[in-house]
């Protein structure tokens, strides 16, 4: 399931992953990613990923990327889970080569706000 953070305003996506994800949810956020492209020009993406979210990586990837259309539209990426977390989605990364990435903890989540709306 995919949650959008209220956080989510001007260049910025927000999201939170949790439970098990579904094509349909990948789906409805890659209009939403699209749309605030084509209104803000290069974006600024919060993921934030509980424990126990169920996803295969390279399906995750095969999805949110846009087919790597729009890799050079993303700035900045802030990935908030915990470490065992960050091992998986390391492959994911590969794809956004162009974007300044960060890793936080689960505390350090307005950290991680605060660092995209810079």
């Amino acid at each position: 399931m995919i949650d959008y953070v209220k956080e989510d305003v001007g260049n910025l996506v927000a999201v939170v992953i949790t439970d098990k994800i579904k094509h349909d949810d990948f789906k409805a956020l890659i209009p939403e990613m699209a749309k605030k492209i084509n209104q803000c020009g290069r974006i600024n993406f919060y993921l934030e990923i509980r424990d126990g979210v169920k996803w295969e990586a390279e399906s995750f990837w095969s999805d949110i990327n846009f087919n790597l259309r729009h890799a050079r539209d993303i700035k900045k990426v802030a990935f908030v889970g915990n470490e065992q977390l960050e091992e998986k989605i390391i492959d994911l990364l590969k794809p956004l080569e162009n974007a300044e990435r960060r890793w936080y903890n689960y505390s350090e989540k307005q950290e991680a706000l605060n660092w995209l709306r810079v």
